[in-house]
């Protein structure tokens, strides 16, 4: 397994997620970008982000909504790799506070869990 502990993750303008915590516009799309900097080749690895009611609810609950990228090279940093997932507008539809987890799936099928924290979708 990959050591995934230094992956910076950032929303939309690049702003880094301060610990835990994830600020989404209500009913915009979301880009969020997962870099990591020690993973190299990211061949036949994925990244999955989870966005759920609260930190309870199963990843196979029906209300949750998962997306599920590849891990390319980071065209700005040779050597590294990242993901990038875009949150469509209708799965940001309610303002309140969520949960969110990014997991990084190595070759083998082997998960790590990158993040995690509370989600806030914020009315704009």
């Amino acid at each position: 397994m990959a050591e995934i502990d230094d992956a910076v993750i950032t929303v939309n303008d690049g702003t880094p997620v301060q610990p835990t915590v994830m600020y989404f516009p209500q009913s915009n799309d979301v880009q969020v970008t997962v870099q990591y900097p020690t993973i190299a080749d990211g061949t036949g690895c994925q990244s999955e982000f989870y966005y759920k009611d609260n930190r309870f609810t199963p990843d196979d609950d029906p209300t949750t909504v998962s997306y599920t990228v590849s891990v390319n090279p980071d065209p700005d940093n040779a050597g590294a790799t990242m993901s990038t997932f875009v949150i469509e507008a209708t799965d940001n539809g309610v303002n309140g506070a969520f949960w969110w987890r990014v997991d990084f799936v190595d070759s083998a099928g082997d998960r790590s869990t990158v993040g995690f924290g509370t989600l806030i979708v914020e009315a704009v």
